[in-house]
């Protein structure tokens, strides 16, 4: 309960700056391949149209790269979350995101051990 008290759906709080960071170095690095390879802009810019912020993968890229590129988003989230798990800790804080904080929820103890937790999930899934 308390690894997942930050990634609750109904919570508006949180920038999630760096998901959306990784998301859109990774278009910038497809299209930035997808330009060297041809360099027919009329091509990319039909290709910005037609697609979202996920690009389909070039034909010597894995199949599954966009799913990869949003699980490396997620990846990057988790590994900020633990790390604030952490910092209230540290700092006392009792709140976050305006919102109580996990070491003002479950304790210090329960908030160390949840940030460990989805630190080394993240980890797995890397």
């Amino acid at each position: 309960r308390a690894a997942a008290y930050f990634f609750d759906s109904n919570r508006e709080g949180g920038k999630k700056i760096r998901p959306m960071m990784v998301l859109l170095l990774s278009r910038a690095m497809a299209i930035s391949a997808s330009a060297s390879a041809s360099s027919s802009l009329q091509q990319e810019q039909q290709h910005d149209e037609e697609e979202g912020l996920f690009t389909p993968p070039m034909p010597w890229q894995r199949p599954d790269l966009p799913a990869a590129q949003r699980r490396l988003a997620e990846i990057s989230e988790m590994l900020h979350t633990a790390s604030l798990f952490h910092d209230d800790v540290i700092d006392g804080s009792d709140t976050r995101r305006g919102e109580p904080s996990a070491n003002a929820q479950f304790g210090n103890k329960t908030a160390i051990l949840a940030g460990d937790y989805i630190l080394a999930r993240a980890c797995i899934y890397l």
